[in-house]
C-alpha cells in the first residue's frame, strides 16, 4: 500500500504545541504540518450538532430532511431570514479529513460516508460484477454526494431545461433557472470572468485545474483531428476543462459552503446521525405536520408549522415518502403500509450509464516530470495544499460528442483518467468501487505493469431505459430496492457502442500514435466467447461492466397533476398532500447533460425561493 492509502486508515492525531530551543526549526515544521492536517475535516467549518438538544414535540417553522447538496442549499437560504426557525436533519455525520483531499475522492465510496446502495440483479446489466450488482454511491454525510463526488461543476445543455418547460413545468426553462445557478456560484477562474457565464457573488468557489502533462494535449489534439472543437469553457458539444468545487487544494462541499456561512445563526439547527423514519401526516387534512426521527437511542417526534421539505436524494426521498404512506397503493399495501395518497413515487428513475474501463496503454512520453514519491507529495499537500493530492488529475477534461450526424445535442460524454505505470492505488480503487471481478482487474493491472494506462469513461447521456425505487420492507433501517432498468431498451446499447467506436477512432489519430497508444483487451469472463473489438464483444462488455454514471434523477418527478408519473408540481409541492415539498434531484424529470451537483444546488436555490415566495404571498394577502 502506498503512503496515500495508509493515510486514509491511520489518520495522525493532533498534538499540543511543541516548544523548546533545540531543533526549533524542525519542530516548527512538524507543528505546521500537524496543524495543517488538523484543518482538514474540521467540525468548525459546520454548524454545531444540535441533535442532543432536541426533545420530543419540539416545533420549528421548517424541517428539512437531508443535509446533502440540495438540502444544505435550501436550509441556508431559509435560515438567512431570521424569522424562520429551521431544523435540518442528516442521517450521516461530519465529513472526514479524507473527504477534503481531492485526489482521494474515489476512496470515499463504500465507506461510512456512503449509503452503499446497489442495484438488484438483472438479466440486462451489471452481469460481470461481483454478485451481479452495480454499486450506487450516495453521500451519507453532511454535504451528501457533494462530499464524496469528483467535484466537477457543469450545468448541462440549455435545451434539456427548456424541455422541462414544454412538459408544463412553468418557471423551469433555462432562462428561468440560470439566475439560480448564479446565486450559488463564485467564479474564481480568472480567465473566464470577462465572459460573464457564471456568477461571481455566490458562496460556492469555482476553480479550474489543468493537468500539465503531455497526455492532456494529446487528448485535445486528437479531438481536433476528429473535427471537434476545443473550448475554454463549458459548451453544448465539444471538449473543455470543467470547473471544479475545489479551493486552494481542498474540496468545497455544499454543507461547508452554505451551512458554514450561517453556522452561527440561532435560528438554524442541524442534527447529525438523525435518521427520519417517517413523515407525520394528518390523514384527515392530508397535510404534513412533522417527522418521526431516530437520534442515537431515542426516537422522537418533531413538528413543522409551515412545511416539511424532503431533500434526501433520488433514492431516499421516494423511500421516505413511501414509508409515510405516499406512493403506489398496491406496492404499499403489499408491505402493510396504509396509503394516504396513491401516486407513482419511485417510478421514472433515470441515470447516466457509463462504460468505465476502455483501457489504452501509452508510452513514457505521455507523462513527463512525474514525481510520485509519497513522502514528497504528502509534504507538498500538508505544507502548501499543492501537488497531485490537491487535484483530480485529468478528471475535469470532458468531451461531449454526438453519434448522430451534424447534431449539436450530445448523447455521449467522454472522461479520462491517467494511471501512472506500476500504480499501486488508483487501480485498486477502481476494483473496489466498480465491484470488478478478479480476472477483469488483473488484465488492467497487467497492462499497467510496463505502461501508463489511460482509462476512458464513455457515458450515455440520454438513456431511454428507466427504472424504479421500491421498498424492500417497511423498516426505515432497511435499504430500498434500486432497479435502475439499465439497458432494458436495446437502443441504449447501440448508442453506447457507437460512443466506443468514437473512442477507438480517437486513439488511432496521429496524436495518439505518437504515444504508441494500444488498446487493452480487458478480460471479462462472460465475454471470452466473443472476438475482441467486434460488436458482439462490446455489447457483451457493456452489459457486463457498464455501470452508473452517478446521476440518478426522476423518482419524485416534477410535472403537472395530469402527468401519471409526476409526484410534485412545478412549485415542488407533493401532489395531493399539503405542507410537503421535495427539493432535490429526485424532482428532475429528465437528466441534464451536466454534472448533477450543479443542478442539485440550482434546485435547492430555486426551491427555497419558491417556498419563501409562497409564504411572502400569504403574508401580503393577510395584511
Amino acid at each position: 500500500m502506498t503512503a496515500f492509502g495508509l493515510y486514509q486508515h491511520q489518520p495522525i492525531s493532533c498534538p499540543s504545541s511543541v516548544t523548546g530551543d533545540a531543533g526549533i526549526f524542525f519542530l516548527t515544521l512538524i507543528n505546521t504540518l500537524f496543524a495543517n492536517q488538523c484543518e482538514l475535516g474540521s467540525k468548525d467549518d459546520y454548524p454545531v450538532d444540535a441533535g442532543a438538544a432536541l426533545v420530543d414535540n419540539d416545533v420549528f417553522d421548517f424541517i428539512i430532511i437531508g443535509a446533502g447538496t440540495s438540502g444544505s442549499t435550501v436550509a441556508s437560504k431559509l435560515a438567512s431570514n431570521s424569522t424562520n426557525k429551521v431544523l435540518l436533519l442528516e442521517a450521516g455525520g461530519y465529513p472526514s479529513p479524507t473527504s477534503d483531499i481531492p485526489a482521494f475522492h474515489l476512496s470515499l465510496q463504500e465507506t461510512i460516508e456512503d449509503w452503499q446502495f446497489h442495484t438488484e440483479k438483472s438479466n440486462n446489466s451489471c452481469l460481470g460484477f461481483k454478485n451481479g450488482r452495480c454499486l450506487i454511491p450516495s453521500g451519507r454525510v453532511l454535504g451528501g454526494s457533494s462530499t464524496i463526488n469528483s467535484m466537477l461543476y457543469t450545468r448541462g445543455g440549455k435545451h434539456v431545461y427548456n424541455a422541462w418547460l414544454e412538459e408544463g413545468n412553468i418557471g423551469w426553462a433555462y432562462q428561468d433557472v440560470s439566475p439560480y445557478f448564479k446565486k450559488s456560484e463564485k467564479l474564481e477562474a480568472h480567465e473566464l470572468l470577462t465572459a460573464k457565464l457564471y456568477g461571481t457573488e455566490g458562496l460556492l468557489p469555482l476553480t479550474r485545474n489543468r493537468l500539465h502533462q503531455p497526455i492532456r494535449n494529446t487528448i485535445l489534439d486528437s479531438a481536433k483531428e476528429l473535427g471537434y472543437k476545443v473550448y475554454n469553457h463549458e459548451t453544448q458539444i465539444g471538449f473543455f476543462e470543467a470547473l471544479q468545487t475545489i479551493k486552494k487544494g481542498v474540496r468545497q462541499n455544499a454543507a461547508k459552503v452554505f451551512l458554514g456561512e450561517y453556522k452561527s445563526l440561532p435560528n438554524l439547527k442541524v442534527a447529525t446521525e438523525a435518521l427520519v423514519e417517517k413523515i407525520i401526516i394528518d390523514k384527515d387534512l392530508k397535510e404534513a405536520n412533522g417527522v418521526k426521527v431516530n437520534i442515537g437511542d431515542r426516537t422522537i417526534s418533531l413538528y413543522a408549522e409551515k412545511e416539511v421539505i424532503v431533500s434526501a436524494g433520488a433514492i431516499n426521498s421516494p423511500k421516505l415518502l413511501m414509508l409515510s404512506g405516499i406512493g403506489p397503493r398496491e406496492h404499499l399495501g403489499s408491505l402493510g403500509i396504509d396509503t394516504i395518497h396513491d401516486i407513482k413515487v419511485g417510478n421514472n428513475l433515470k441515470d447516466h450509464f457509463m462504460y468505465p474501463i476502455f483501457a489504452v496503454k501509452v508510452n513514457e512520453s505521455a507523462m513527463k516530470y512525474l514525481s510520485l514519491n509519497p513522502t514528497e507529495e504528502l509534504y507538498r499537500y500538508f505544507a502548501n495544499r499543492e501537488g497531485i493530492l490537491s487535484t483530480t488529475g485529468l478528471n475535469n477534461l470532458i468531451g461531449l460528442v454526438s453519434t448522430k450526424n451534424h447534431s449539436m445535442d450530445p448523447n455521449i460524454k467522454l472522461g479520462y483518467t491517467i494511471i501512472p505505470r506500476q500504480d499501486a492505488f488508483i487501480l485498486t480503487q477502481y476494483k473496489r468501487i466498480f465491484n470488478l471481478e478478479e480476472a477483469t482487474f488483473k488484465s488492467l493491472a497487467d497492462a499497467n505493469k510496463n505502461s501508463h494506462l489511460l482509462l476512458v469513461h464513455i457515458t450515455l447521456l440520454d438513456a431511454k431505459s428507466r427504472g424504479q425505487v421500491m421498498l424492500k420492507t417497511k423498516s426505515p433501517h432497511d435499504k430500498p430496492i434500486v432497479d435502475p432498468g439499465y439497458l432494458s431498451e436495446e437502443v441504449d446499447v447501440e448508442v453506447l457502442l457507437q460512443g466506443i467506436r468514437i473512442v477507438e477512432k480517437q486513439i488511432e489519430t496521429t496524436s495518439f500514435r505518437k504515444l504508441s497508444a494500444k488498446q487493452v483487451h480487458v478480460d471479462i469472463p462472460n465475454c471470452r466467447k466473443h472476438k475482441f473489438k467486434t460488436d458482439d464483444y462490446w455489447k457483451c462488455a457493456i452489459r457486463n461492466v457498464g455501470t452508473t454514471g452517478y446521476h440518478l434523477v426522476g423518482t419524485c418527478k416534477m410535472g403537472l397533476s395530469i402527468d401519471p408519473h409526476s409526484v410534485v408540481d412545478p412549485l415542488l409541492k407533493v401532489h395531493g398532500v399539503g405542507k410537503l415539498r421535495v427539493v432535490d434531484t429526485s424532482v428532475i424529470p429528465t437528466n441534464t447533460y451536466g454534472e448533477l451537483a450543479a443542478a442539485a444546488m440550482m434546485v435547492g436555490q430555486k426551491g427555497a425561493q419558491l417556498i419563501m415566495n409562497g409564504f411572502d404571498a400569504i403574508k401580503h394577502f393577510r395584511f
